[in-house]
């Protein structure tokens, strides 16, 4: 017969008589065992969170006269994935992204083309490589005036996996021997089992994730 998703068959009662609840005891101790050792080496992994940092040029003056862009620049350590805006009156100044010696000779584009131009007013770029970077105002006067950067971007460091501490616990130790029970019981340990192996199992990946 089959109640509710259980079956109640006599074939299935025997089969359940017939498991030996002492087997079934050493096998959830080893998937707890395995359970344990998975969350040792979980421990053991480094979390690295790499959080990009949109940096704006000038600070609250932004790109425009007067502020010590070398200075600026010298606080922050910038590195791949981090983001530059240069925020200025659309129109008054422009962003131009150029070579180390279009920057040594405040060359917008006579000499040397520019490898990028931007004039939104609020100009984004993505510095998306380890590299040195070079930009400057190509209006008239305005680099030669101070309107010029120079940053160096880092590569994202990436930590060697060490321990988190300590030794690893030895693993529990096998459950002692069960005392014999009669067949009508076996049915009801089996059960008992079940439900605390799963318990168990859980509380532990609840733990890991």
């Amino acid at each position: 017969m089959y109640i509710l998703g259980i079956d109640k068959s006599p074939f299935s009662t025997s089969l359940q008589s017939n498991i030996d609840p002492l087997a079934m005891g050493f096998y959830c101790t080893a998937v707890v065992v395995t359970a344990l050792l998975l969350l040792s080496i979980s421990a053991k992994l480094p979390v690295v969170v790499v959080v990009a940092k949109d940096y704006r040029v000038g600070g609250t003056d932004g790109w425009t006269f007067g502020p010590d862009f070398l200075q600026w620049s010298e606080q922050y350590n910038f590195t791949v994935g981090d983001v530059l805006t240069f925020n200025y009156v659309k129109g008054q100044h422009n962003t131009y992204e150029v070579t180390e010696d279009a920057y040594k000779a405040c060359d917008g584009g006579k000499t040397i083309p520019p490898l990028r131009v931007y004039a939104s007013g609020n100009d984004v770029v993505n510095l998306t490589r380890a590299a040195s970077y070079y930009f400057l105002c190509n209006i008239k006067g305005h680099c030669l005036g101070g309107m010029k950067l120079n940053i160096t971007v880092a590569a994202n460091a990436t930590p060697t996996p060490t321990p988190s501490g300590g030794n690893t616990p030895p693993p529990p130790p096998p459950s002692p021997p069960l005392p014999p029970e009669s067949r009508g019981n076996r049915g009801a340990m089996l059960g008992k089992w079940w439900w605390g192996c799963a318990a168990l199992v859980f509380g532990i990946f609840t733990s890991l994730y």
